[in-house]
């Protein structure tokens, strides 16, 4: 998953266990002035109980939307950062966890999702194999991927125990938003045996596709943190979406070569350095892959089987993770309200008191919008949609939603359930989108409900 140590889709029992030892290598490595070194190459296991394809787990879906391959399929991603009890310690709503507030958590996100289409918009050519006559590569078709990634939702957990686990089923099965619908991906700093994972990653099949990114440490010690983010990204959701490693195992595609090799019993891989010893078996550049689903250096490339295997599962199984097929960007609203607001108890004289603490509406997760619309109104109870006082409408205001205090647009009263729409769209893409979140201001106990 990283360009030291990736996982297999199912992640072994085996392989677990010799975590402590990888990851000491990994940090003692990335401490290391290694130059004209041997990289420490301990790669991922081959899954020992064969192939179970993700879309064995579900019925193909009868009302299969943008299912022309000739056609850009936007994928929905959820980011959900996870924090320490404190709500520090990674990249969170303020900063990068280490001050600089210019890499938090939206703008991380925003940069990551760019630098992912950006690859998937410029498909490399395969380098493998290398041959005499054709020294720059195979002859393998160079095909468009047709593949981008939309974020539908940023998700904040604080939880210690939690940050430190490597385990995306698990955290799925806790903090899952619409797992049916959207993948959810993970920022950890996961620890094994107590020493905390530098560049890793893990995929689990579906249903509740999820993945989970432990890269911290890079972004703390990596001069390429970044692109290391993206390759691992593309790496894992690879997995969520049909694709196995090409180095050491049988991918199901004829056009993507193993380049592993034997070493004591153990298939080891190419991570893209190059040596000039006679008996090491990454001494050539022969031997470095390119491929996303490689462990390496430089992944960048997807063949076409690759890319037909990705399309198939998005047509079939996988459906229900494809937004739209829209040659542009598309937008998506999404807003965070925090849950019940409580006001004190009222004077007897004053029965509609209502605090005049900040009420606010973060809409910093809304994506690819320049222009966004505001609604609120009374509602009868949580859920229901029939407005029964107190309309309020912006209408379409020019630029991206921030941080806005809804009570400088609206009065709200004590004990009543109010229902908030935010509707963003954009002048370069035609339709928009909506998210609804319903709240109330009591005095009493209090209830909040983000229906479906």
């Amino acid at each position: 998953c990283s360009k030291l140590f990736q996982t297999v889709p199912n992640c072994s029992k085996l392989f677990q266990t010799v975590l402590f030892l990888i990851f000491a290598f990994s940090t003692a490595f990335s401490q290391t002035n290694y130059a004209g070194m041997p990289p420490v190459v301990v790669c991922g296991n081959v899954n020992p109980n064969g192939f179970s394809p993700p879309q064995s787990a579900f019925v193909v879906n009868p009302l299969a939307i943008c299912t022309d391959v000739n056609v850009t399929k936007w994928v929905k991603v959820n980011f959900h950062f996870m924090l320490n009890d404190n709500g520090t310690a990674n990249f969170n709503a303020i900063d990068d966890g280490s001050g600089n507030t210019n890499k938090n958590a939206y703008a991380w996100s925003d940069m990551l999702i760019a630098g992912v289409n950006d690859v998937l918009a410029n498909n490399s050519n395969m380098w493998l194999p290398k041959i005499p006559g054709n020294p720059n590569g195979n002859s393998t078709p160079n095909l468009p991927t047709r593949i981008r990634f939309l974020q539908t939702g940023i998700y904040f957990h604080n939880s210690t125990a939690d940050m430190a686990s490597y385990s995306a089923a698990y955290l799925n099965s806790i903090y899952g938003v619409n797992t049916d619908t959207e993948i959810n991906y993970y920022f950890t700093r996961s620890q094994s045996g107590g020493i905390e994972l530098g560049g890793n990653g893990i995929a689990d099949n579906i249903p509740g596709a999820s993945a989970l990114s432990s890269g911290y440490l890079s972004h703390l010690t990596h001069p390429d943190w970044f692109v290391f983010h993206v390759n691992l990204f593309l790496h894992e959701v690879g997995h969520v979406l049909d694709l196995y490693h090409t180095w050491n195992e049988d991918d199901l595609c004829n056009d993507t070569p193993r380049h592993g090799y034997l070493e004591a019993g153990t298939i080891k891989c190419c991570y893209g350095y190059v040596y000039n010893a006679p008996t090491d078996p990454c001494g050539t550049w022969a031997n470095i892959s390119n491929n996303m689903m490689d462990y390496g250096q430089f992944p960048s490339a997807y063949t076409p089987c690759q890319i037909a295997r990705t399309h198939g599962y998005l047509n079939g199984a996988g459906n229900q993770f494809v937004h739209s097929c829209n040659g542009c960007t598309p937008v998506n609203a999404f807003f965070d309200l925090s849950g019940c607001f409580r006001v004190p108890a009222p004077p007897s004289n004053k029965p509609q008191f209502v605090s005049n603490k900040p009420l606010f509406l973060n809409g910093k997760a809304s994506v690819n919008e320049d222009k966004y619309k505001i609604e609120i109104c009374e509602v009868p109870s949580i859920g229901n949609s029939t407005c029964s006082g107190g309309y309020y409408n912006s209408g379409f205001i020019n630029g991206t939603i921030e941080k806005i205090n809804l009570k400088s647009l609206y009065t709200f009263a004590a004990n009543k359930v109010y229902k908030v729409e935010l509707e963003v769209a954009s002048s370069s893409c035609s339709g928009s989108s909506k998210m609804v979140k319903y709240f109330e201001i009591t005095s009493g106990a209090c209830n909040y409900t983000v229906p479906n």
